[in-house]
């Protein structure tokens, strides 16, 4: 769920009841499971070699699913991980140092998430 959704234009509204259905069934199936909702990050300009996807609006749709897995985080009482601000550039694209295939973050950007999570 998330950004593979996006890449294949599912609308924003299913993609987020996609995961309220994810989480309704864990709270169900394992009520005592601590859940994480882990933000969508954007993909790095450098992805679109031939043009096939608009950059701009695909990183502004990863914005708006976060704003909306932030209200739903609230609703669920789910944690929400803000991986999105420690991994984007000055584009608000996938800092290129944290990737390896410009679209999905690597170690390091794993690592960023990490100390994202425990810094409180």
């Amino acid at each position: 769920v998330g950004n593979n959704d996006l890449l294949l234009y599912r609308n924003i509204e299913d993609i987020v009841l996609s995961y309220a259905t994810l989480i309704n069934e864990i709270k169900t199936n394992l009520p005592n499971t601590k859940i994480y909702c882990m933000s969508v990050v954007p993909i790095n300009e450098k992805c679109n070699s031939d043009d096939m996807l608009n950059i701009d609006l695909y990183n502004h749709q990863v914005t708006i699913l976060n704003q909306n897995l932030q209200v739903l985080c609230q609703n669920y009482q789910t944690t929400y991980v803000d991986l999105y601000s420690n991994v984007v550039d000055e584009n608000l694209s996938l800092n290129i140092n944290l990737t390896d295939d410009v679209i999905c973050a690597m170690t390091h950007g794993f690592l960023v998430w990490f100390c994202e999570k425990y810094k409180k």
